[in-house]
């Protein structure tokens, strides 16, 4: 464990896992086996990561990370009352669930409670609004599933 981690009431942290500096693990986190959360990275309340998974990037509330993931970019939910509560109850929606195997790239945006297919490829900066199919390549910079 590295300096200055922050790890949140009713976290799990599984059998040989690595936290680098300034990592932080909001509360109720399931972090699993054999996994690494690298410098500055930071898994929200009620997120869970899988085994073997290397966290570079923000993995917001409620989102489920499976086996073997890569994600250096962000995993974020919806607000779609933005003029209500941060908290509500009626706001608490769930984070992207990234099956097994999936790399999510520098930069790229997954927006709310979507599903990316097993060993899925989300290249930089790409902004991702719906679900994308197993094995499938979302490009560097693309947009998948937003309306303009």
């Amino acid at each position: 464990m590295g300096d200055q981690v922050l790890i949140g009431g009713g976290t799990a942290i599984g059998d040989g896992a690595i936290l680098d500096h300034h990592v932080i693990l909001e509360s109720d986190v399931l972090f699993g086996r054999r996994s690494l959360a690298c410098y500055r990275a930071q898994i929200c309340a009620g997120s869970i990561v899988g085994e073997r998974c290397v966290i570079g990037g923000f993995i917001g509330e409620r989102s489920t990370i499976g086996d073997n993931c890569r994600v250096f970019g962000a995993l974020v939910h919806r607000h779609p009352r933005h003029w209500g509560g941060w908290d509500d109850d009626n706001e608490m929606a769930d984070g992207p669930t990234l099956e097994a195997g999936v790399f999510v790239a520098f930069g790229a945006v997954l927006v709310g409670k979507i599903t990316i297919g097993v060993n899925a490829y989300v290249g930089a900066n790409a902004v991702v609004t719906q679900d994308v199919p197993p094995g499938n390549t979302i490009g560097p910079a693309q947009v998948w599933g937003c309306r303009r």
